[in-house]
């Protein structure tokens, strides 16, 4: 008798296929840009000053005349209702007008400037008034200074 050896049977083993772990690509870092911050660059404010010298006041008169009144609006017009103004009130001596009555006349002009300057638009707190009294033989001059800002 011939005897067949059983044929052998080989069966695979199962191919167990492991799957690769999934690639997780990270999201990319949110940036927010720094804000933008703007200075403005700074404002030069710088002081200006100008001044007059009023047309002369008629003599013993402490009432401006129209061309005074001319120089003092283009005053305010140059410098602006917001400058500081000085006001140097002038009257001179004569023979037999004493010193008081000669001052007196010099405070009026300054005054009745300031009231012109205030009429304009000028803040009175932002005048002032000083007296000269000139000399005889010398005209007096009453003279307005004016300081401002510009930018």
């Amino acid at each position: 008798p011939v005897v067949t050896p059983a044929p052998t049977v080989v069966t695979p083993a199962p191919t167990v296929v492991t799957p690769a772990p999934p690639v997780v690509t990270p999201a990319p870092p949110v940036v927010t840009p720094a804000p933008t911050v703007v200075t403005p660059a700074p404002t030069v404010v710088t002081s200006k000053a100008t001044s007059i010298k009023l047309p002369i006041f008629y003599t013993s008169s402490g009432e401006l005349t129209v061309s005074q009144k001319t120089a003092l609006k283009s005053l305010v017009s140059k410098s602006g209702k917001k400058a500081t103004f000085v006001i140097i009130g002038a009257a001179g001596k004569l023979p037999g007008i004493s010193d008081s009555a000669v001052k007196a006349l010099a405070t009026k002009r300054g005054e009745t400037a300031k009231a012109y300057l205030v009429k304009l638009g000028a803040s009175k707190s932002n005048i002032t008034i000083q007296v000269k009294i000139t000399n005889q033989g010398i005209v007096p001059k009453t003279k307005i200074l004016a300081n401002y800002l510009t930018s």
